[in-house]
């Protein structure tokens, strides 16, 4: 035969047994603890059990431990035990939606679940005579003669009992079953009746996502590209995604969950389930759960604009700690502090779109002269206590605070901003003073002042 000519499957089957048998050998050789005679035993019984027919025979009578599938139980709950599902989906009509049928089928890895000591059967069938070429199980699917007969080449019946037999690899002939552990929704139809749903883990799905951010995330090219853009230097582009959440599953035994989840060592990468930014600012709703806009999680300080504007700020002031006199470090510190502001004005605004009333919600927490600022309806101010100011910030005066007049919101926002503010752009060279929070105070003020001297004229 040609070098360059593809092997037989016959060939390919035989050489993936022996060399399976191979090891075996090694290990017995290996094993100190047999004496000669029994090495030399147990080597001829594994001989006879890895001659190709028997080995192929008992694999024949195992491959009904595993299934092949696409959707698997275990990830919902390792203990579930329900019906996995193999469905080689390519429904054109699914176009419009990401799923397993988004995926060639040439480029779908197999998964298998059962019992890890019969992986070595999934193995064989997923042997291939080309590195580019079919799996045998496609082959056997497809009544190849040539993969058909590679199971026996001196007996086709056996042959073929042979490939029927893996060929139940891919599905369950028992009725579609779930579990008390698995998940279940009770789906309502128009006739009164419910249809129960019992949603399973799209394994091989997550193996191509797991793939594909392998290539495009952690491969070579990109940590080269990653480096040229840290040093400032012109790069390959290259993507990335923010925000990705690792699940890890099987503990120290990955296996026992599937085959592919093996492969990714029990783990598997969830992208963020966020809308785009430019679809977050469409939406906005009521600033609840927080006692502050300003405070850890709060409505204010999570906006993506004003999250980056402050690491902008906070980088650049640590860089140019000690330039303070340098007029255009100057400027562009005005520049950002002003967008900051901007920022806040618009905050402030759509608050004051949204439906009025809505801080007597019983989910509102915010302090009363926040809710003032941003809700600011006859209803709250007549039922809003005393405001209260955020307990003793460094920069501010005990005394300054409390002879604040109760109903000026502004001069209180003002302190609630210059505290945050203060806090988040403040860096181990180049902290934050009380002459700092005093100059954001007077900026903000003038801004928060005309806007309730509009809205008292409305």
């Amino acid at each position: 035969m040609d070098a360059l000519e593809s092997p037989t499957w016959r060939e390919v089957v035989t050489r993936f047994i022996n060399e399976r048998m191979e090891i075996k050998l090694a290990l017995v050789a290996k094993d100190n603890k047999l004496s000669e005679s029994a090495k030399s035993l147990k080597q001829l019984e594994l001989r006879q059990a890895y001659a190709p027919q028997a080995w192929l025979a008992d694999a024949s009578r195992r491959v009904n431990q595993i299934q092949l599938a696409t959707h698997t139980l275990k990830p919902i709950n390792p203990d579930a035990r329900g019906t996995q599902v193999f469905n080689a989906c390519d429904d054109t009509s699914l176009a419009s939606m990401v799923g397993t049928h988004c995926i060639a089928p040439d480029q779908q890895a197999l998964d298998v679940v059962g019992n890890a000591a019969a992986l070595d059967v999934f193995k064989l069938l997923k042997l291939k005579r080309e590195d580019d070429g079919p799996a045998l199980l496609s082959r056997l699917q497809e009544h190849d003669p040539y993969a058909i007969q590679a199971l026996d080449p001196a007996d086709t019946k056996n042959a073929r009992s042979l490939a029927a037999a893996f060929g139940k690899v891919t599905g369950s002939e028992s009725a579609g079953l779930t579990h008390t552990l698995a998940k279940q929704v009770y789906f309502p139809l128009p006739n009164g009746q419910d249809h129960l749903l019992a949603p399973l883990y799209p394994t091989v799905l997550v193996h191509a996502l797991h793939r594909h951010l392998r290539t495009e995330r952690f491969g070579d090219a990109v940590k080269v590209a990653s480096a040229a853009r840290k040093a400032k230097l012109d790069g390959a582009p290259h993507r990335d995604y923010l925000g990705l959440l690792t699940q890890s599953f099987g503990g120290t035994k990955p296996q026992n969950i599937s085959q592919l989840n093996s492969d990714r060592g029990g783990r598997a990468h969830l992208l963020a389930g966020l809308p785009p930014s430019s679809v977050r600012d469409q939406w906005f709703g009521p600033p609840l759960r927080h006692s502050s806009v300003f405070a850890a999680g709060g409505a204010f300080v999570r906006r993506d604009a004003v999250i980056d504007l402050v690491r902008q700020l906070r980088e650049y002031l640590s860089a140019r700690a000690g330039e303070t006199g340098n007029l255009q470090v100057r400027e562009h510190r005005a520049g950002l502090v002003d967008a900051v502001i901007d920022e806040l004005i618009d905050f402030t605004a759509r608050c004051h779109q949204l439906k009025a009333g809505w801080s007597l919600d019983d989910d509102c927490q915010l302090c009363a002269h926040q809710s003032a600022w941003l809700d600011p309806t006859a209803e709250r101010a007549a039922l809003a206590p005393a405001p209260v100011a955020e307990e003793n910030p460094f920069w501010v005066d005990d005394d300054d605070a409390e002879a604040i007049d109760q109903t000026d919101w502004p001069a209180h926002v003002t302190i609630d901003f210059a505290s945050w503010f203060n806090r988040a752009i403040s860096a181990k060279n180049n902290p934050m003073q009380a002459a700092e929070a005093q100059q954001w105070r007077q900026l903000v003020r003038p801004k928060l002042l005309r806007m309730q001297k509009e809205l008292a004229d409305v």
